[in-house]
Parts: structure tokens; C-alpha cells; sequence
């Protein structure tokens, strides 16, 4: 396996979220995989997997992350404008559509491919807060 292909491909995917206006419509760029403390609504990219991907000629890896957004219900004024769960979809849909089954290039060369599968919505253990993650499955070979 190439050596470090799991870094590469973290942040191949987080660049690709912090680059989609969709997305950074939605949830700030500095809300997305923070480090710290988080502000709501945020994005956490976690438990990688990673397997050796090795034949004649091929040279890789392929694997998984685990993709989480968080989110609370939006007030105006005081009145609820849009209930979590639908605020964590809304920002779930982003995700997929900035995610959705591409093919990205890695720093140093080599190129990553992604599938968006197993999307959930939750309510998450904080009060008035939805939860939605996926899996985003990846094969990349190094050059």
C-alpha cells in the first residue's frame, strides 16, 4: 500500500467538502471537521478503515470513512424556521451531492475514487439536534 494513502484520501474528501458553496451554505467551512469544540451546525469526518489494495501493477488502497453532520433547529425572530431533522437532511443532501460517487485527484499524484452509501437520519442525543451520517466507501491507487 502506498505509504500514508489514508491521510491522502482524508484530506482529498475534506477539501473537496470545504470547496462546495452548497455545503459552505450551509455549514461554515471552519464547522467542518473542527478541531475543538464545534459550533452548530457541524461536520465530523471519522473512524477511517483502511485495506491494503496491492496486485500486479496496482499499488493502493481502499477503504472508508464514516461522514457526520449535526444539526439543531433554525429559529427566526424567536419562531422555528426549519426543524432539525430537516436541517440535518438539508445539509446530508449537500454532502452527498458534494461527495457524489466522483473520482479526485490526490496531493503528490494518484487519484481517489468515492461512493456516498448508507445514509441515516437520527435524532441525536442533544436536545432538538438531528444527526445524519453515511459511509463514504474509497479506492485510490498511487502512482
Amino acid at each position: 500500500m502506498a505509504t500514508g494513502i489514508q491521510r491522502l484520501v482524508r484530506r482529498a474528501l475534506l477539501a473537496r467538502l470545504k470547496a462546495n458553496a452548497g455545503l459552505t451554505a450551509l455549514v461554515p467551512t471552519a464547522s467542518i471537521n473542527p478541531d475543538g469544540e464545534p459550533t452548530w451546525p457541524h461536520i465530523r469526518l471519522r473512524a477511517p478503515v483502511t485495506r491494503r489494495l496491492r496486485a500486479a501493477g496496482v499499488n493502493g488502497g481502499e477503504g472508508s470513512f464514516d461522514v457526520h453532520a449535526f444539526a439543531r433547529s433554525r429559529y427566526d425572530a424567536g419562531a422555528r424556521v426549519e426543524t432539525a431533522e430537516d436541517h440535518a437532511g438539508r445539509i446530508g443532501a449537500a454532502i452527498e451531492a458534494a461527495l457524489a460517487d466522483n473520482r479526485i485527484a490526490l496531493e503528490g499524484g494518484g487519484m481517489v475514487r468515492i461512493e456516498v452509501t448508507d445514509m441515516r437520519l437520527l435524532e441525536d442525543d442533544t436536545p432538538d439536534a438531528y444527526h445524519w451520517f453515511a459511509q463514504v466507501n474509497w479506492r485510490a491507487l498511487a502512482s
